[in-house]
């Protein structure tokens, strides 16, 4: 038996415009519904490795969370374009360390020029974690990390 939506017949929905009217297939937890894809979290991830990235995207719920990839030289400058709800940085990222982004994006913070929103550093070693603090990250996951432990480093509190 195949999902339809429901027939959408209420004003607020027609006030919105048309470009950006876009159903996602995946349905609401417990209700059925479809979810509008602009009401996802943004998660602004900072890793160059592939197998990190496939990681992440699959360690999330699509219909919860949006994950954009960004550069560590342009860091900022995608935090400021798409505010994301939380960051999630690779302590290895290729061209400049991962504290060395947490830097960037914390002094941004400070000068009010991107929101705040938690960093969350992926050490390779348990021993890292002392640089994690050093460098401002709000929490941090040992690589490699399950599905359970980055869902629970995303949720507040």
């Amino acid at each position: 038996m195949s999902w339809n939506p429901p027939l959408v017949t209420s004003t607020a929905f027609r006030a919105i415009p048309a470009s950006i009217k876009v159903w996602q297939a995946w349905p609401l937890r417990h209700r059925g519904w479809p979810r509008l894809h602009w009401l996802a979290m943004k998660l602004l991830l900072v890793a160059d490795t592939q197998w990190v990235r496939n990681d992440v995207a699959a360690a999330l719920p699509s219909s919860d969370w949006s994950v954009h990839f960004a550069d560590p030289r342009m860091v900022v400058e995608a935090a400021a374009a798409h505010p994301p709800a939380a960051a999630v940085i690779d302590m290895q990222v290729g061209s400049m360390g991962g504290m060395a982004v947490i830097r960037r994006l914390r002094d941004a913070m400070a000068m009010r020029e991107i929101g705040h929103f938690p960093l969350i550093l992926l050490l390779d070693r348990p021993a890292d974690d002392f640089l994690a603090r050093r460098a401002g990250a709000d929490r941090s996951l040992i690589k490699p990390f399950t599905a359970q432990q980055l869902r629970k480093a995303l949720s507040p509190g």
